[in-house]
């Protein structure tokens, strides 16, 4: 059975110099906010009722109507053959 070879490091692991800079000024690093832009009758709202109004804002829904398929996206069902060739 063949000997498995040790190898013995002198050292440890030679690394590059450290980078030296200046530290970064503080106001590049900050993080600064505008005044508070919300409007009078938004402070006056609790947050769940904020909340709701938002995602109402992104994410608005179609209105109710009469018709439950009135926003399906499918193209109704030709009857008869004459209409399925489009004539």
């Amino acid at each position: 059975m063949p000997q498995a070879h040790h190898y013995i490091h002198a050292g440890g692991p030679q690394y590059a110099p450290p980078v030296l800079r200046a530290p970064s000024p503080s106001s590049s690093v900050d993080t600064k906010y505008g005044p508070d832009e919300t409007s009078l009758s938004d402070t006056g709202l609790e947050q769940d009722a904020f909340e709701q109004k938002v995602e109402d804002q992104l994410h608005p829904q179609p209105p109710p109507t009469a018709d439950p398929n009135a926003w399906a996206p499918r193209l109704p069902r030709p009857k008869t053959a004459v209409e399925e060739r489009g004539a």
